[in-house]
């Protein structure tokens, strides 16, 4: 089916009128109709079904394209998103989308994943105070920026972007990180549609300007002195961006759901013109197994280096 054919109907939001559900619920659960994971509890778990391990084997190779060409990912989940969003008073944070760094962290954490993101950001603090020429400089990470406080209503726990990289002036990378310590109970698909989600109240924050002009915002207070408030809604390009460790994608293959969102955001951008944004994109990249080295004299290595996976590359992922 053509592109021009795509559905584009997103079922009604007026099924938000529990106390329990949020939006985000209903966008989950037509991320798994649109994808053409079938309503079976035993084998591919419960609400969100595309969370489920079966589900993103049932879906990798291709077999989830065929049925989900027919749809436009990315204006079925925004359409659903606006309706609900526009229909009610907002009470923003003051903290949203304002980048900050936040380094605390304990060895208490289920996964590596916030030790990892926070260490990046206080790595990158120690970089640029090694620099002896233009501190200034990009790059520069900011970590657990808010997205949806006080806008999404009945969310479950914060919802925040683990990481933004400033490439350079106006170009943002969005990082979902996953590192699990042991074997992964989550999948590309997951993490893919979670900062999926994170981008498209992204779009309605820059379709929406109004949104955050709210008395308080912005909230400074982790703001580091190199950024500025304004500065991730002022952004010109901007790649979503999962990363995990080879051995997360090794069992899957999504290179067909890159392209995919990828078109969906192109034809986004044709249709509307979101603040100053050109590009909008979206990238699986992978980590070392084990970037983190003991070397000579009790000193150590550490590579964060990200290398996107092709997508025709993910064969070479299998161990």
């Amino acid at each position: 089916m053509t592109k021009s054919t795509k559905q584009t109907v997103p079922r009604s939001p007026m099924a938000v009128s529990s106390k329990t559900i949020s939006i985000l619920d209903i966008v989950d659960e037509r991320f798994s109709e649109i994808l053409g994971i079938p309503k079976d509890k035993v084998r591919f778990g419960a609400e969100p079904r595309y969370k489920s391990i079966a589900s993103a084997k049932f879906l990798s190779s291709n077999r989830g394209l065929e049925q989900s060409e027919q749809h436009d990912i990315v204006a079925e989940a925004y359409e659903l998103i606006q309706s609900d969003l526009s229909s009610r008073k907002l009470t923003p944070s003051k903290k949203l989308w304002v980048p900050r760094v936040r380094f605390d962290w304990s060895t208490d954490h289920e996964t590596a994943e916030v030790p990892l993101e926070r260490s990046v950001a206080g790595l990158f603090r120690l970089y640029r105070l090694l620099l002896t020429e233009n501190p200034q400089a990009d790059p520069v990470w900011f970590n657990q920026i808010p997205v949806s406080s006080g806008i999404i209503q009945h969310g479950k726990g914060s919802r925040a972007i683990d990481l933004v990289c400033r490439r350079s002036r106006g170009q943002y990378d969005f990082v979902e990180l996953k590192f699990p310590k042991g074997a992964p109970t989550e999948t590309p698909l997951f993490a893919a549609l979670e900062v999926l989600k994170y981008g498209l109240i992204y779009l309605y924050v820059l379709c929406h300007p109004g949104v955050l002009k709210v008395p308080g915002w912005p909230d400074k207070s982790d703001m580091p002195k190199n950024a500025r408030a304004e500065e991730l809604l002022e952004a010109t390009d901007v790649t979503l961006c999962v990363l995990a460790p080879k051995r997360f994608y090794s069992r899957f293959d999504f290179g067909w759901l890159d392209e995919q969102l990828n078109n969906d955001f192109a034809r986004f951008l044709s249709e509307r013109k979101p603040g100053r944004l050109r590009t909008l994109s979206f990238r699986f990249d992978q980590l070392e197994n084990e970037p983190f080295e003991i070397t000579h004299g009790n000193g150590f290595r550490f590579d964060f280096s990200r290398k996107p996976i092709p997508r025709d590359g993910w064969s070479s992922l299998v161990q």
